[in-house]
């Protein structure tokens, strides 16, 4: 019966165009400096995913302090605020002024972070000249 086996199995490889090749064992050192190095590489793939949605994040409270520049923009033109306002929004200032020209009055809306002391303005021409 071995034999019967042994003449399959070299059949089988010849039509198959196989040879039956013995692999070497992995020795332990090698096993572990294998899974140091995936750890690592997805540790350092993981840091830099965490970076990029950090710096996602930190746009999106930007996005929101210019939503509310835009707002108090539309508030200012029909009147719901003055000049002179000034009003907390998350770790913001916002304030309104008006620099009057010869001919023409500009309204600027600003923004200051308070830690950082980043400044974001909105700036328009004031169609109600006195």
């Amino acid at each position: 019966m071995a034999v019967l086996l042994k003449k399959i199995d070299k059949s089988l490889s010849m039509l198959y165009g196989l040879k039956s090749k013995r692999l070497k064992a992995s020795t332990l050192v090698e096993t572990l400096v294998a899974t140091v190095l995936i750890v690592t590489i997805f540790s350092i793939a993981s840091l830099a995913l965490n970076t990029i949605f950090k710096s996602v994040i930190e746009k999106r409270s930007d996005q929101t302090v210019h939503t509310r520049l835009y707002e108090l923009k539309y508030l200012y033109v029909h009147d719901k605020v003055g000049l002179k306002h000034q009003e907390p929004f998350n770790n913001w200032v916002i304030s309104i002024s008006k620099k009057t020209t010869d001919y023409q009055s500009i309204i600027r809306i600003e923004a200051i972070e308070k830690t950082t002391q980043k400044v974001i303005f909105k700036q328009f021409i004031d169609a109600q000249i006195e």
